[in-house]
């Protein structure tokens, strides 16, 4: 989004009205929506948004009054009657904390159709899948090809929900992002260099260090797993 030297959010320019019209007529009922500008919005229906939190301060509430003006121009109404007003962060710890906050908001609005919280659908059998490949222009007039890859989870009302991996990893972590099966059912789990050091040092004879693929031409791995050193594991077994 752009904005001037001071911070404010030109909400009115096309690019940054553009972005907003689409974002939130696709955000699902009760999603929410923590841009990093210290306030945090609900969705409570097709037009309506209400504020879920907000730091006590000049220029987050000099944003938050432009982006209200927005909404009424996009015919939303909004909000803050429920808000949680929260006082500036004074440390690092403070602003980390705050970060975290919202994250888990976001994380805990995502829900399938039924309602299903997506954090809490078993994770045990999800591995990424590879989609396609796409072209992407680079800021210097090149183009280069990227994979596209996505998490299939299954909810418990048996429909799939495709996860696209940044939103995984938000969701699970690391370790379950780096695992990866095969064609006859194994799992290799890749290693922190702690675990490669103590697998070295107790002579462990699984580890094996992945490419492109693995075992074969047929399994072709996610970029974030190839040149790891992995292991092979249990599919039961605990990261």
């Amino acid at each position: 989004m752009s904005e001037n030297r001071d911070g404010v959010i030109n909400w009115m320019n096309e690019q940054n009205k553009n972005w907003a019209e689409k974002h939130f007529a696709d955000m699902p009922m009760n999603g929410v929506w923590a841009g990093g500008l210290g306030f945090v919005l609900m969705k409570k229906s097709d037009n309506e948004l209400s504020l879920v939190t907000c730091v006590s301060d000049e220029l987050v509430k000099t944003n938050l009054a432009g982006l209200q003006v927005l909404l009424y121009d996009l015919g939303y109404t909004y909000s803050d009657l429920d808000a949680n007003w929260v006082d500036p962060p004074q440390s690092q710890e403070d602003m980390v904390q705050f970060e975290k906050m919202t994250e888990e908001l976001v994380i805990k609005s995502w829900k399938c159709e039924c309602g299903y919280p997506m954090i809490e659908i078993d994770t045990k059998d999800c591995f990424a899948r590879f989609i396609d490949t796409d072209e992407v222009l680079l800021d210097n007039g090149d183009t280069e090809e990227i994979e596209i890859w996505t998490y299939p989870l299954i909810c418990t009302c048996g429909r799939r929900l495709d996860v696209n991996p940044d939103d995984f990893i938000r969701m699970h972590g690391q370790a379950k992002m780096h695992r990866h099966d095969t064609p006859d059912g194994q799992v290799i789990q890749a290693y922190t260099r702690y675990e490669i050091c103590d697998a070295t040092d107790e002579e462990r004879e699984n580890l094996i260090v992945v490419g492109n693929h693995w075992p074969d031409e047929s399994n072709r791995l996610p970029p974030w797993m190839r040149g790891l050193v992995c292991a092979i594991v249990d599919g039961d077994e605990e990261e």
